[in-house]
């Protein structure tokens, strides 16, 4: 067991990903794309198909947990608006 890393602390739920982490793996995917298609060997074009399929579950994860703290952070700033837009009304 003393080989085990210590991931206290660290949540790696999926709902809990920030715009920058986001970004980091659309970058890294497109990336290897680029590099798969710049290839001249069969065996490199092969090596990069094995690791898109494998960051491909890690972008899908990350556009699916995006879109949720997108929708988070809309709710968020309608509700504070409609807030703003009642304490308005009440001045009047």
């Amino acid at each position: 067991m003393a080989d085990t890393p210590d991931i206290t602390g660290f949540d790696f739920a999926p709902g809990r990903i920030s715009g920058d982490d986001y970004q980091t793996i659309a970058a890294e995917r497109e990336d290897l794309v680029k590099k798969q298609l710049a290839t001249g060997h069969e065996f490199m074009y092969q090596h990069y198909a094995r690791l898109l399929r494998e960051v491909e579950k890690s972008y899908e994860r990350a556009t699916k947990a995006n879109i949720v703290l997108e929708r988070k952070q809309r709710r968020e700033e309608s509700k504070k608006r409609r807030e703003q837009l009642k304490a308005q009304a009440a001045h009047r």
